[in-house]
């Protein structure tokens, strides 16, 4: 595993454990906050999705099919 692949599952791993639920809509990563955020830490956490966001797409897309579904 290289160090961007590494840096790519920690923060999927990391965003998991915060509480974030990820599925896939339409052919879209959704997500939905952890409950109690709230304010900039809200901000903050929908840039970083952003910016990570065909790289979660990805990992949800391989997850086996009881961590998610698709709606």
């Amino acid at each position: 595993m290289n160090l961007d692949e590494y840096l790519n599952d920690f923060v999927y791993k990391g965003l998991k454990e915060l509480g974030v639920k990820f599925w896939i809509k339409e052919g879209e990563l959704a997500f939905k906050y952890p409950v109690g955020l709230e304010g900039n830490g809200r901000k903050d956490l929908y840039k970083l999705i952003k910016d990570y966001e065909q790289i979660i797409k990805a990992k949800v897309e391989n997850e086996p099919r009881r961590f998610y579904r698709e709606f």
